[in-house]
C-alpha cells in the first residue's frame, strides 16, 4: 500500500534513471492512441503538471461525458478504511480550494491506544475519488490505531453501520492495506489474529450483499505481494509467487496499477500512446522497482463469475486495473503528486460512483455488487466497457514467470481499465458522447518513460 506524494521537479539526471529501467513490456505497442486535454484547475503555474491533472484523468478514463451530463458523484459518499494514519486537513482543504470541491471530510479514529498520524496514504485516500467523482456528498474515514491490522475489522465494520455515516448506508469503500497471503497462511503476518481472514472475508461478504462494492488494492509488489515495495533486486521474495489480502477475496474488485506512455504538447495537452502494466523504477528508491500486484489466490476458489476466465481454479488478482504509475496522478500544484494502486483503487470508486450517479439519475437503481456486473458485462460488452491491456508484465524482477498481459483477462491487469461513460451506458444510462475537444497542436514533445524527480516524501 504505497503511500507516497513526490514533490520535486524535473532534474538532469532522467538519462540515468532509464539506463537502470528493466523494460516492463515486450512486443509491439498496438493499443490505440487517445487524446487528451489541456490541464484545467488546480494551483498551476507556469508549464502546469508534470504528472496528469484531474480533467486529463478524466478524459482518458471516459469519465468526461458523466462530467459534462452532470453525473458527478451527487448524493452519493465513500468510506475510506485507512491503517495506521488519518488525513492531512490542510492539504485536503488545498485540494479542495484548487479545484472548487465543496465536499465535506469526517474523520473517525477506530481501535485502542495512541490516535494515528497524519499520512501520506491517507491524504490521497480521501483526493483520488474526487478526481473522479467532485461532487460527492460526503468522504468518510475510518483511520485504525498504527500498527494494528485487526484493527481494521472493526474499522469496516463501523463503515458498514450507517449510524457512523449520517444515518445512510455508504456506496462504497476503498482500502489500500494489504497483507501477502503466504504470511496469513504461515500465522507470520503482523498484528493479526488467526480468525482474521475468516472475519474480514465475512464482513465483505456482508458490504457485497448491501450492494456495497468495496474496492482494494493489489499492492504494488507485483506478482510477489509478499516483497516489501519498492523491491529491491536482492530481496529473495521477488522470486516468491504471492497475492494480496483483501484484494484476494472474492468479495471485493481488486485493482491492479497501469502506467501510461505519453507525448505532451507545450499546453500540457497531449496523447497517451500506450496503457500498459504498471512495473517500473520506484521515483522514492530509483534502484528499486514497483509494480502493480496480480497472482493467483492461494486461500480462495475462483468465484462463480471468474470461472472459466481466469487460468486455474483459484481467485485471480486483480479484477481491473488504472493509473497507478508514469505519468502519475498531479497534486494541486505543479510539481507534486501521487502514485500507487492505492492510488488507482480510490479513484476507481470514484468512477463507479460517478456512474451510480448516472444511473440514479436515468431512474435506475444500484444494481448492486460490481464484480459479477463487470464479468458479465466482458462477456458482453468488453470494447466499450473495457480498455484491454495487452503489453507488460507484473515480474517485478523476472524471477516469479508470472503474470504478463494478453487479450482478455490476466493476472497482470485483470479484465483491463475502465470506460467508466461506457460502464454507465451498459447498465442502462443515456450518457451522450464528450463535447470537449482535445485536439492537440503539432509539436510533441515526449514524456519518458520515468518521470525523473528530486524525491521529497510526506507521510
Amino acid at each position: 500500500m504505497p503511500h507516497r506524494r513526490v514533490t520535486g521537479t524535473a532534474v538532469a539526471a532522467a538519462a540515468a534513471l532509464l539506463a537502470l529501467a528493466i523494460p516492463a513490456s515486450s512486443g509491439a505497442q498496438s493499443t490505440t492512441a487517445r487524446p487528451f486535454p489541456a490541464p484545467e484547475g488546480g494551483c498551476y503555474t507556469g508549464a502546469g503538471p508534470t504528472a496528469m491533472a484531474p480533467n486529463q484523468v478524466r478524459a482518458l478514463y471516459d469519465l468526461t461525458p458523466l462530467w459534462e451530463a452532470g453525473h458527478r458523484g451527487q448524493g452519493k459518499r465513500i468510506a475510506i478504511v485507512d491503517l495506521g494514519q488519518q488525513p492531512d486537513r490542510t492539504e485536503f482543504d488545498t485540494f479542495s480550494h484548487c479545484f472548487g470541491i465543496d465536499t465535506p471530510l469526517h474523520v473517525q479514529v477506530v481501535g485502542d491506544g495512541a490516535t494515528p498520524p497524519v499520512g501520506g496514504e491517507a491524504s490521497l485516500d480521501v483526493q483520488l475519488p474526487l478526481i473522479a467523482a467532485p461532487e460527492l456528498e460526503a468522504v468518510y474515514v475510518f483511520a485504525t490505531t498504527p500498527g494494528l491490522h485487526d484493527a481494521q475489522l472493526r474499522a469496516l465494520e463501523a463503515a458498514l453501520d450507517p449510524a457512523n455515516t449520517g444515518g445512510e448506508p455508504i456506496d462504497a469503500v476503498s482500502t489500500s492495506f494489504s497483507l501477502c497471503e503466504p504470511s496469513l497462511i504461515a500465522g507470520t503476518a503482523p498484528s493479526v489474529g488467526p480468525d482474521y481472514v475468516d472475519d474480514m472475508s465475512a464482513l465483505l461478504e456482508q458490504a457485497a450483499a448491501r450492494g456495497i462494492t468495496v474496492f482494494a488494492d493489489a499492492a504494488d509488489g507485483g506478482s510477489s505481494a509478499c516483497a516489501h515495495w519498492p523491491v529491491a533486486e536482492s530481496n529473495p521474495q521477488n522470486a516468491v509467487a504471492a497475492a494480496a489480502f483483501p484484494a484476494s477475496s472474492p468479495w471485493v474488485v481488486a485493482v491492479g496499477g497501469t502506467q501510461f506512455d505519453v507525448t505532451k504538447q507545450p499546453d500540457g495537452s497531449g496523447e497517451v500512446t500506450t496503457e500498459l502494466v504498471w512495473n517500473e523504477l520506484s521515483a522514492k528508491s530509483p534502484t528499486d522497482r514497483i509494480a502493480g500486484g496480480g497472482e493467483q489466490s492461494q486461500i480462495f476458489d475462483a468465484p462463480p463469475w471468474q470461472q472459466g476466465v481466469v487460468p486455474g481454479t483459484a481467485r485471480g488478482v486483480p479484477d481491473v486495473a488504472a493509473l497507478a504509475g508514469t505519468p502519475y496522478y498531479s497534486w494541486s500544484d505543479d510539481a507534486s503528486f501521487w502514485d500507487g494502486t492505492s492510488a488507482a483503487t480510490p479513484f476507481t470508486a470514484g468512477g463507479w460512483l460517478a456512474v451510480l450517479t448516472a444511473l440514479e439519475a436515468h431512474g435506475i437503481a444500484n444494481p448492486g455488487f460490481l464484480a459479477p456486473i463487470l464479468y458479465d458485462l466482458h462477456a458482453t460488452d468488453a470494447d466499450t466497457v473495457f480498455r484491454d491491456i495487452t503489453v507488460g508484465n507484473n515480474d517485478v524482477w523476472g524471477r516469479v514467470g508470472c503474470c504478463a498481459a494478453g487479450p482478455g483477462y490476466d493476472l497482470a491487469s485483470g479484465l483491463g481499465s475502465l470506460r467508466f461513460a461506457g460502464l454507465a451506458r451498459a447498465l442502462g444510462a443515456q450518457v451522450p458522447p464528450t463535447t470537449t475537444s482535445t485536439t492537440t497542436s503539432t509539436t510533441a514533445s515526449t514524456v519518458p518513460a520515468a518521470v525523473p524527480v528530486t524525491p521529497q516524501f510526506t507521510g
